[in-house]
């Protein structure tokens, strides 16, 4: 009886006296690492995971670099009419059209496939984004997307040359270890990703942004879910205020005080958050994976086993690492008990590095240094006009529901920078005051 607690205490060393709180969990909640080499550091935005995204969609390898792509079968098969230029001379001219440079150039979705990794060991982290955010929209099941990025129909010649140079992709079968819990704190996603597909040109220009914004989104969203522990379902996200770049802001501001600080308040929890589901999962005999809130709703005998398994694990940890508290018998407060030791033990600085996977990408997109008042929550103008087009979609939409459609994606904003952004849309000339009431502001659609 009780073999996966014990089990558990051995794996973790606990009866050797000293805890080694590594993964053993064969699901993860983020794609966060502890060793800072292996960490995606958006050095080149999200270009790269934007490859990983497509590449593993459509069950390729996840991997693709610079050395990978090769164009050398366009010089061996083009023929310059008149032989006007040399062997040397022809290799020089295709590589000036289709050099990996000018990629980009040629705005065909099935070259998003050829998006290369960061150099080093940054590459990891990028890869672990890529296929998380591939569960986070299930985009291997999204059939609209899958169209989007695998057609391989060539519009002109340049792109029928270099598509069939490039040939194939390999395949690859590999299993991916993310679970998006909080997926449904987020329904408009795939709708707003459908839409953007249908403008090609706009969604070719802005898909990096767009993933960017809800990755970010979801993981400081989902931080804050993780460190609460309870047993009613979260069916509503955080308001985490943001402000636009180009505002001046005071300390009475609403996304000073409601906004990154709420997320920095947790940062030395979100790497317990992880472990903890992680073990307990090791105690449930079952190969699935479950929540917290989910175990704490188990009934019947599976509560029984789980609350037995959990108790004996707890005394095992105080016997052998030195705890003084007393146990007690119930799930949720045994639960809460093991998180308090577990943030007591798991190294400062450890869990210091785990949490700048939230700033790194954060400080590429979302976040702005004010100065006395730390990073806040921003929004550059490029974010706002994504977010516009996709709340919109393709009419109009009155200014307070476009505002609450901010909302529904995760994005509040106090009267003041709701000021801000209807400024930034007269310029852009798509307000529309006429209405039947003679009174409502309409923001029409930017596509």
């Amino acid at each position: 009886m009780n073999n996966l607690a014990s089990a558990l205490a051995e794996e973790l060393k606990i009866t050797n006296g000293k805890a080694m709180f590594k993964g053993l969990s064969p699901f993860k909640l983020f794609p966060f690492h502890t060793r800072e080499p292996e960490r995606a550091k958006f050095t080149n935005g999200f270009e790269p995971i934007l490859g990983v995204i497509a590449r593993v969609s459509l069950g390729f390898k996840e991997s693709y670099n610079v050395d990978d792509y090769d164009i050398s079968a366009i010089v061996d098969e083009v023929e310059i009419e008149g032989d006007s230029l040399d062997d040397a001379e022809k290799e020089k001219l295709i590589h000036s059209i289709l050099d990996y440079n000018h990629l980009d150039s040629l705005k065909h979705p099935y070259l998003l496939n050829y998006k290369t990794l960061s150099e080093g060991n940054e590459k990891k982290g990028e890869m672990d984004v890529g296929n998380f955010i591939t569960v986070l929209f299930r985009l291997k099941e999204d059939e609209v997307w899958k169209r989007f990025i695998g057609d391989k129909e060539p519009t002109n010649l340049i792109e029928k040359m270099l598509l069939e140079s490039l040939g194939d992709l390999p395949r690859s079968n590999t299993s991916n270890k993310f679970k998006a819990v909080g997926r449904n704190l987020f329904p408009y996603a795939s709708e707003d990703l459908h839409h953007l597909l249908k403008y090609q040109d706009f969604a070719l220009k802005n898909l990096s942004l767009f993933f960017s914004f809800y990755y970010f989104q979801y993981i400081i969203q989902n931080a804050i879910v993780a460190d609460r522990i309870n047993k009613t379902p979260v069916s509503k996200l955080y308001p985490l205020y943001y402000t636009l770049d180009i505002e001046n802001i005071t300390g009475s501001r609403d996304t000073n005080r409601y906004g990154y600080n709420v997320v920095k308040e947790i940062h030395n929890n979100l790497l317990v958050d992880e472990r903890l589901v992680g073990y307990l999962n090791q105690l449930i005999d079952h190969e699935g994976f479950f929540t917290i809130t989910e175990m704490l709703n188990f009934e019947g005998q599976q509560a029984v086993k789980f609350n037995n398994e959990l108790y004996t694990f707890i005394s095992l940890y105080k016997l052998n690492i030195g705890k003084e508290e007393a146990l007690p018998q119930d799930t949720e407060a045994l639960i809460k008990l093991f998180k308090k030791w577990l943030i007591e033990d798991i190294s400062a600085e450890t869990k210091v590095r785990y949490f700048k996977a939230i700033e790194e990408v954060g400080n590429k997109y979302f976040l702005k240094n004010r100065g006395k008042l730390g990073k806040v929550l921003t929004l550059k103008s490029e974010f706002i006009i994504l977010l516009t087009a996709i709340c919109i979609k393709e009419d109009k939409m009155i200014i307070k529901e476009l505002f609450e459609a901010f909302e529904d994606r995760g994005v509040f904003l106090d009267r003041y920078s709701k000021e801000k952004i209807i400024e930034l849309y007269d310029k852009m000339n798509i307000l529309d005051k006429k209405s039947d009431s003679g009174e409502a502001i309409y923001v029409k659609s930017i596509l």
